[in-house]
């Protein structure tokens, strides 16, 4: 698995996870703060890895979506 697969995976787990939870148990909306940490931690890494120019042609074309 390549490091964008592997990044674009943890992205998608972490929202997999949170979205169900908070809806299942509503006073668990605090985890939506660390959900944004960690989407941020994963999103750092592969902005340095991948380049600026890449990462806001993938960020365009998603919005786009």
């Amino acid at each position: 698995m390549t490091i964008k697969a592997s990044a674009l995976l943890a992205v998608v787990v972490i929202w997999a996870a949170i979205i169900p939870a908070v809806a299942a148990e509503h006073d668990a909306w605090w985890a939506l703060i660390f959900a944004f940490l960690a989407t941020g931690a994963v999103a750092s890494s592969f902005w340095r890895r991948l380049g600026m120019s890449r990462v806001a042609g993938i960020a365009g074309a998603w919005a786009g979506v």
